[in-house]
């Protein structure tokens, strides 16, 4: 460890943490041979010594294939296992089941870490497979709260985006990043001598110095220059040594073995990081018995280590290195030889396609066969993998091939639903115009592609559909009805809705001739939404509510989504305690089927029924944790729709920062201007700094929608309409208002007896025309409501008009109610605007909010507190909000708020100074 004392220390520090309860995540970084495995094994050893579980797992460049390989090595490394393979792979079946897995290893590690510290290493990153990488951006997040440290060692090349994404993440939540860099000359030194044995001298000098300030490089020139313990310079011949580079150095040290050794390693170099002498054995069709002294001769020159029941080479820089001694021709034919080695082992599909996915030749049907059955193992759990293997398929067969169309068209589909946009786009679009293919498997490409395209972005697909697609009868009736909802969807946004109306309906028509439950609720959700985007609320429930007609029992995937799009539809009618139970059955069904998006959508649409029934601390932590899921599966559309509600709630609480930086993020990530998220959450904070100017430019987009009768931006929160109307007064733009006041009384007029849609067009006029009897009518339509925010805006609007009015009394009344649900809501800055007002008449309110500290057990809010009260006592995530009714997420997030105000960082400590309060309140 020379050299590395600092390093060493801030993992001692972590380590030390955790021993007393706080948890952590560092990533280590590096090039080969700098010294991070040692780093990390050095850790490994410390929090050992303290009583922690190390949990270690390796990412093997020939096995980017095994979801979560590296991550359940490092679980199921532990005695006992912290989580069961058999089990987390069981979760294949479903269409997605990342997110399940996810939260079974989450509730795994949870459990681990309330009986014991943990630390969990995963070296090699940098090879890590997709899903591990998912996950790892996930849990450390998920479980900051318990004593669980991270080391993530890796080499910054090669490097992908989401590896990329993965870092932004961690370091965003505060972890340490130790960048391990040469090591300086004496640290060189002192590394020499205790290899050797003996104080420095200046040969041996010269020799270390050759080494660039690589650790492993000098051990191996050491080691190629003839030094050994007790040996000096005058004994080491340094012109001997190969100095071109480290891996030079290392093929060096490899040509002292014999010639069997040599040949024992260069088939294990193909095997991977790790193997079994039995896979050696059947690879090298020898006996073991004839392996023992080759092996021993590894064993002994520092090659290969014992790694539990199997073998590993020391450093991956030296399988590396072997391998890319071996002629191309000859790696291809060994790769072939230990799938089939595996094979007759009987070893897991998916290590077999590992190899295959490199040797196998064109024209190979075993190969391809068993590729094909690992795709499809891999789709649910780790899609870009099965993308991969579909790809690789797709190289393998014969252009001529008649299935070759077919793996094309299922490569597409898994790129595009693992977020590859643009790769399925180009894999899809070079094929269909370099190919006459039937015209049903050219529908089932540009439904891939499209499908895709829509379930990321929310945004029409870019280039045109092909008429005849929807029209030829020897395509199915369901991927005709598919390609027509698909088409349509943003097409909603853009088009008269007389154009559309009829293709949905023909799409709800072709349905039914063969598709299924799943398709058809589809369909209707789609149908729902034109109806919403040109105000038809009512209708859009009447569509949303309607049989799923020949499906007496469909399957969790279609009640999901009829589930969620009731949900969305009661949201906008203002009846929200109706949307959340809805929405609960909604996210059962979707979890338990592996729908993501679904997951995702009902998240979004629960923060924003959340913040609609005043409960804004909740609303805020869900759309956080709406966002963050959103973020991670590449769902842009929910994503725009979190981060919106997270810009409304942040404002309302009085954090301008938060809500600037959710509101550049949205700019960033979720730009598409015809949802209006974007341009809403500009105008929202430039209306809470003053910039009139920039106020008035942002809502333009939206209110040129509005003339238009085109509503998706209000759809589904009406009482923004009364909102904005204000936004734009205060920007000094009346004409912006009164299109605002006029789209919210059409909204009313097209869904009569709906008493938020009424109250939302009183309020809004009565602000355009300054009449405060609009507003009064406005308050009384929302009397008895579950929308206390809107009334309470109203309230506030009418005592302010009141007030203009020198109707002194009944002015103080009203803003006398709107103060108290502000502050029943947890509006920071709303009751501090109304505090000012009252005020000015001569009524002065007790700090009630406005006065809350910034830290200690005063600043909680009050969601913060019953979530901190209930970890205090022992409960983890998943049992807390079953008592309170929230997700694991949102108690995730309320606790990182709550952690923040307190100054703590574990829930060890939380405990602790709950019990010092408690004792000190027994006291009082």
């Amino acid at each position: 460890m020379r050299g590395r004392e600092r390093e060493l220390a801030e993992l001692e520090r972590l380590i030390a943490l955790a021993h007393e309860g706080e948890g952590g995540v560092a990533v280590i970084e590096g090039p080969p041979g700098i010294g991070k495995s040692r780093l990390l094994a050095e850790a490994g050893h410390l929090a050992a010594e303290r009583g922690l579980v190390v949990a270690t797992g390796v990412a093997d460049e020939l096995d980017r294939i095994t979801p979560w390989a590296a991550l359940l090595g490092a679980l199921t490394s532990t005695n006992p296992m912290i989580v069961s393979r058999d089990e987390l792979m069981a979760l294949s079946g479903l269409l997605d089941g990342r997110l399940e897995v996810l939260e079974r290893t989450r509730i795994a590690l949870e459990h681990a870490a309330r009986e014991q510290p943990l630390l969990i290493v995963i070296d090699d990153l940098h090879w890590a497979d997709p899903s591990t990488l998912l996950a790892l951006g996930s849990l450390t997040a998920q479980l900051f709260s318990y004593p669980i440290v991270w080391l993530l060692g890796r080499r910054p090349f090669p490097s992908s985006p989401q590896m990329e994404a993965l870092i932004q993440r961690v370091m965003a939540h505060g972890s340490a990043r130790l960048e391990l860099g040469p090591l300086t000359a004496v640290a060189c030194t002192r590394l020499a001598e205790d290899l050797l044995g003996h104080t420095s001298d200046p040969g041996m000098d010269r020799l270390v110095a050759r080494a660039g300030g690589n650790p492993l490089y000098i051990v191996e020139i050491l080691r190629g220059a003839g030094g050994r313990r007790g040996d000096h310079a005058s004994t080491i011949d340094p012109g001997t040594q190969v100095v071109r580079s480290l891996a030079s150095v290392v093929l060096h040290h490899l040509r002292s073995l014999s010639e069997d050794a040599r040949r024992l390693i260069t088939v294990a170099s193909v095997l991977g990081q790790r193997f079994s002498v039995v896979e050696l054995a059947a690879i090298t069709g020898q006996p073991t018995s004839a392996l023992l002294m080759p092996l021993g001769e590894t064993l002994a020159a520092d090659v290969l280590a014992e790694d539990g029941e199997q073998l590993s080479f020391v450093h991956d820089l030296f399988r590396r290195v072997v391998y890319d001694e071996v002629p191309a021709s000859v790696r291809l034919a060994l790769h072939r030889d230990a799938a089939a080695a595996l094979t007759a082992l009987g070893a897991p599909v998916l290590r077999i396609a590992s190899h295959l996915a490199i040797g196998a030749v064109p024209g190979d049907d075993e190969a391809i066969e068993t590729l094909g059955r690992a795709a499809g193992d891999l789709f649910g759990t780790s899609p870009s993998a099965a993308a991969d293997l579909a790809q690789r398929i797709v190289e393998l067969l014969a252009d001529e091939d008649p299935r070759r169309p077919g793996w094309v068209a299922a490569a597409v589909q898994m790129l595009g639903w693992s977020g590859r946009l643009q790769d399925a786009r180009a894999l899809g679009e070079a094929y269909l115009a370099s190919h006459d293919l039937p015209v049903a498997l050219h529908a089932q490409i540009q439904l891939g592609m499209r499908r895709a395209w829509l379930m990321h972005t929310g945004e029409p697909y870019p280039t045109a559909l092909p008429t005849h697609l929807v029209t030829d009868t020897s395509i199915s009736a369901a991927v005709r009805a598919d390609l027509i909802a698909v088409d349509q969807n943003p097409a909603i946004l853009a088009r008269p809705a007389a154009e559309v109306a009829p293709m949905l309906d023909r799409a709800a028509e072709l349905v039914k001739i063969d598709g299924d439950a799943i398709d058809l609720a589809f369909v209707q959700s789609i149908r729902l939404g034109l109806e919403q985007e040109q105000g038809n609320l009512l209708a859009a429930l009447t569509i949303a509510q309607a049989p799923l007609a020949g499906f007496p029992t469909p399957p969790d995937r279609a009640v999901a989504i009829r589930d969620s799009s009731i949900a969305s539809c009661l949201a906008t009618l203002g009846r929200p305690a109706q949307a959340l139970e809805i929405l609960a059955d909604a996210l059962r069904a979707a979890s338990s089927s592996g729908q993501t998006i679904i997951v995702s959508r009902c998240h979004s649409i629960r923060a924003m029924v959340l913040l609609e029934i005043g409960r804004i601390d909740d609303a805020r932590a869900e759309a956080h944790a709406a966002a963050d899921l959103a973020d991670s599966l590449g769902f842009g559309y929910y994503l725009g729709q979190a981060l919106v509600t997270v810009v409304e709630t942040s404002l309302r609480q009085g954090d301008l920062e938060a809500a600037r930086a959710a509101a550049g993020t949205l700019a960033e990530r979720s730009p598409y201007e015809p949802m209006g998220d974007a341009p809403w959450a500009a105008a929202l904070c430039a209306d809470a700094t003053g910039q009139a100017g920039v106020a008035r430019e942002a809502l333009e987009p939206i209110v040129q929608r509005l003339s238009q009768s085109r509503f998706v931006i209000v759809d589904w929160y009406p009482s923004r309409l009364p909102h904005l109307v204000g936004v734009a007064l205060r920007s000094g733009t009346r004409e912006q208002a009164a299109v605002a006041a006029r789209a919210a009384t059409e909204i009313a007029r097209r869904n009569p007896s709906v008493a938020s849609a009424a109250g939302s067009a009183f309020h809004a006029r009565g602000l355009v025309a300054s009449d405060p009897e609009l507003i009064r009518v406005a308050v009384r339509t929302f009397a008895g409501s579950d929308r206390p925010l809107a009334t309470a805006a109203a309230r506030e609007d009418l005592g302010r008009l009141l007030a203009e009015r020198h109707v002194r009394d009944e002015a103080i009344e009203q803003l006398d109610a709107a103060y108290d649900a502000y502050v029943t809501a947890g509006a920071s800055r709303d009751t501090a605007r109304v505090r000012a007002t009252l005020r000015s008449l001569g009524i002065r309110k007790r700090q009630v909010m406005v006065g809350r500290p910034d830290r200690g057990w005063e600043s909680l809010t009050k969601s913060e507190r019953l979530v901190v009260d209930l970890v205090a006592r022992g409960l983890t995530n998943r049992e807390a909000a079953t008592e309170l009714f929230l997700s694991p997420d949102t108690i995730n997030a309320h606790l990182k708020h709550a952690f923040a105000k307190l100054s703590i960082r574990s829930r060890v400590q939380l405990a602790r100074l709950a019990a010092e309060r408690e004792h000190e309140q027994q006291r009082a």
